[in-house]
């Protein structure tokens, strides 16, 4: 029997909290495709003075009681420790207590003095309102990520590869910077750990079991 290996890349790592809370900061590549902003490498135009469009989605919490359609959260964009854009987002449905919310700000333009190579961008909701009645929260989360300026049209990201997937004796990561490379089965257990890859790296899956693995770098 032909042995497949099928990987999944984690995205987002979740924690929470008993208030309305940002748990996810998320970069909306060109596929539409929502990527954890944190530890992200993106290019962005170097030849632009004004405005870019950063295409930027937020996951949050809702451990409160129920947001009803038409109630409203405030947030923050908090870039280098300043307040930089204040969101007022409202929500065209109900969210049920416990559940995750998103908040699509892939329209948003900013403009590119923003940006450095090194950055840190945090998001906080700050208030939200159920039917009409204010609640007042403070607890950031932040993303951090570099940039490299290139002639470019748009920010795109310098995305990690994991190939073939199923893989049956290779597979392959590719673009990483020194990255640590943990392989876990479904049951949580590191079944292989490579440290300090640069670039591109075969992996030899040819001793596991067929199955599903999770992939973390």
């Amino acid at each position: 029997m032909k042995k497949l290996v099928l990987f999944f890349l984690i995205a987002f790592s979740f924690s929470f909290a008993n208030a309305q809370k940002v748990v996810g900061i998320g970069f909306i590549n060109s596929q539409d495709q929502l990527m954890n902003l944190d530890g992200l490498q993106l290019t962005i135009p170097g030849n632009v003075t004004g405005n870019v469009t950063f295409r930027l989605g937020v996951i949050y919490q809702n451990t409160g009681d129920i947001l009803n359609q038409g109630d409203s959260l405030h947030l923050q964009l908090i870039i280098q420790g300043e307040t930089s854009v204040n969101i007022k987002y409202t929500l065209n449905e109900s969210l049920e207590t416990d559940s995750l919310g998103f908040i699509n700000l892939s329209g948003l333009q900013y403009p590119v003095s923003f940006f450095k190579d090194n950055n840190t961008w945090c998001f906080d909701i700050t208030k939200a309102f159920r039917s009409g009645v204010e609640a007042v929260y403070n607890d950031s989360l932040c993303a951090s990520f570099t940039v490299k300026r290139t002639n470019i049209n748009e920010i795109q990201a310098i995305e990690t590869n994991i190939y073939p997937n199923p893989a049956k004796d290779i597979l392959i990561v590719d673009n990483v910077n020194n990255a640590d490379i943990y392989i876990y089965n479904t049951l949580g257990q590191m079944v292989k750990k490579i440290t300090n890859v640069v670039g591109s790296k075969e992996i030899n899956v040819s001793d596991l079991n067929n199955g599903m693995y999770i992939v973390r770098i």
